[in-house]
């Protein structure tokens, strides 16, 4: 399995358009949100409560399900979730996430030079071009970076992470299917 899987989702299966008035509110009601690995930008508290995101939620579980677990395993949420904006200038500093974890990320927003997601395996690196409705998926230990958003417009990301708690299925079948997941880069 290759360890950055690509998939685009339908509009109709995320509520994509509802998303983006839910960030005017959410970036008025927290206009300076938190510092992580964004320089410049706007990233956002957890996002998980957030009912806004159930159907987006639930079309990442479908694919996770399906496409990572092919059933054997049934995700039941997300660990946590939030979003990332870049404007002009901004971009997001080398970092990975948990082991044991699969992590993702789903355009809400992008145009062309809006700043490409680098993935560092051993000695390579992936650029993988954004576009608007893409979900990557990937192990969560690996290193990944964003460059910097050369345009005036907004690129926006929904971004999350899965945990072994939030599966129903034996944790051994998680850890399993991660570390095999991470070894066969093919």
């Amino acid at each position: 399995m290759k360890l950055i899987q690509k998939y685009f989702l339908d509009d109709n299966k995320t509520n994509r358009k509802d998303i983006l008035s839910e960030i005017d509110k959410l970036k008025h009601l927290d206009p300076m949100g938190i510092q992580k690995t964004n320089i410049g930008g706007w990233h956002s508290k957890d996002l998980v409560g957030n009912d806004k995101f159930n159907l987006l939620n639930q079309s990442i579980i479908d694919v996770v399900n399906t496409n990572i677990f092919n059933r054997e395993l049934i995700i039941t949420g997300l660990a946590n979730s939030w979003l990332i904006i870049n404007n002009k200038g901004h971009f997001n500093s080398k970092h990975n996430h948990l082991n044991d974890t699969i992590s993702g990320c789903f355009y809400i927003k992008t145009t062309e030079n809006s700043g490409n997601i680098n993935f560092h395996i051993n000695d390579k690196k992936e650029v993988i071009v954004p576009e608007t409705s893409m979900l990557l998926l990937f192990p969560g230990v690996i290193y990944h970076n964003v460059e910097i958003n050369n345009t005036k417009e907004d690129r926006i990301v929904y971004s999350f992470n899965i945990q072994s708690y939030n599966i129903r299925g034996k944790d051994e079948i998680f850890y399993k299917i991660v570390k095999e997941w991470q070894k066969n880069d093919k």
